[in-house]
């Protein structure tokens, strides 16, 4: 029986050496950062590292004694409150808070930002490789993405959340593949994932990226090729249009 191994490593390489070059960008932009982990925080002081640590912190206290990581019983004395908005942005702190459980919190939160910068540039890449097909474009595209002005801004005052970018390029990648390339429905589900994780990122990420991105691109389509997402003598449920409404329903819900 012939073995596809050769041929998913093969697929997988340029992904890895993509990645690669991205976590040597994110030491890069955020050096001396790498070797001061457990000793200074990411950011400007005046910025809200150190408030995101100590959501992290506390999430990860809370998580252990099996509790609400949102509960904030040490805050607002005597009875504390619940933070429904963190509830609404939890990869700002659960990711890194289950990271606590192996480092400290602060090593933790740093970790974190140099990961996330680097996938940003990973979902730059994907959605390069798929408007482009030319890993040269695709690769500099996802250092764009990583490097972009708007990211070093929320990247000096420590705003994780608003730094999670790479679930909306790959939502982005899923638009585009249901209205452009005749994706299926198995695309719809992911895209659908990759738009909820966007908007889980930060409150405002619905706003100012989810928002924008399912506007513009559904618009531009319909403005410049309607009849390539709406098909004659295509069924309901096969119109690429349907399939990226549905998407961005079900990331919304």
């Amino acid at each position: 029986m012939r073995t596809t191994q050769p041929d998913q490593w093969s697929r997988a390489l340029p992904v890895l050496l993509a990645l690669g070059i991205y976590l040597v960008v994110a030491v890069g932009m955020t050096w001396p950062l790498a070797t001061q982990l457990s000793t200074h925080v990411a950011g400007h002081g005046f910025g809200d590292s150190y408030e995101v640590v100590r959501q992290v912190w506390w999430a990860r206290e809370q998580i252990a004694a099996g509790r609400n990581p949102f509960d904030q019983p040490l805050l607002v004395y005597p009875d504390g409150f619940t933070s429904w908005l963190q509830w609404t942005q939890p990869l700002q702190y659960l990711p890194a808070a289950l990271l606590a459980f192996a480092v400290s919190p602060l090593v933790a939160f740093n970790l974190m930002v140099l990961i996330t910068l680097a996938l940003n540039g990973l979902g730059g890449y994907a959605l390069g490789m798929t408007l482009t097909d030319k890993r040269g474009a695709a690769l500099v595209g996802g250092l764009a993405l990583m490097a972009s002005p708007a990211l070093q801004g929320h990247l000096s005052v420590g705003h994780l959340g608003n730094l999670i970018l790479f679930p909306a390029a790959m939502a982005a990648r899923s638009l585009w593949r249901v209205l452009f390339e005749r994706a299926g429905w198995r695309e719809v589900i992911m895209g659908g994932m990759w738009t909820a994780l966007t908007a889980l990122g930060h409150v405002t990420q619905i706003t100012f990226v989810v928002f924008p991105l399912a506007t513009f691109l559904l618009l531009g389509a319909l403005i410049v090729a309607p009849r390539a997402i709406m098909r004659r003598g295509e069924s309901l449920t096969g119109q690429p249009i349907i399939r990226a409404v549905a998407l961005l329903a079900l990331g919304g819900a």
